[in-house]
């Protein structure tokens, strides 16, 4: 099996990362930040990517709505072992 096992373009997918810190009230777009917000939340994978360097790919995750925007505009590209796919 592929290291993306169930995970395709348009299927639904929850990021299982466990960060203890919380992230603040106050938006920036700050990377860590934006990922804290994405955790245990559900998302469309909206691309997948070979990244040159990397065995695997990354997998793009549109999460514009975690930031107050369109879903499409702000997108975070996870590694696939930090996903969980979600059944339809």
């Amino acid at each position: 099996m592929s290291a993306l096992g169930e995970l395709n373009a348009n299927r639904r997918s929850r990021s299982n990362y466990r960060d203890s810190s919380e992230p603040s009230d106050n938006y920036e777009f700050k990377t860590p930040e934006v990922f804290q917000r994405c955790l245990r939340s559900i998302f469309t994978i909206a691309d997948i990517q070979q990244v040159e360097g990397l065995d695997h790919p990354v997998i793009g995750l549109d999460i514009g709505e975690v930031v107050g925007k369109e879903p499409y505009m702000e997108r975070i590209y996870i590694e696939p072992e930090y996903l969980e796919a979600m059944k339809d």
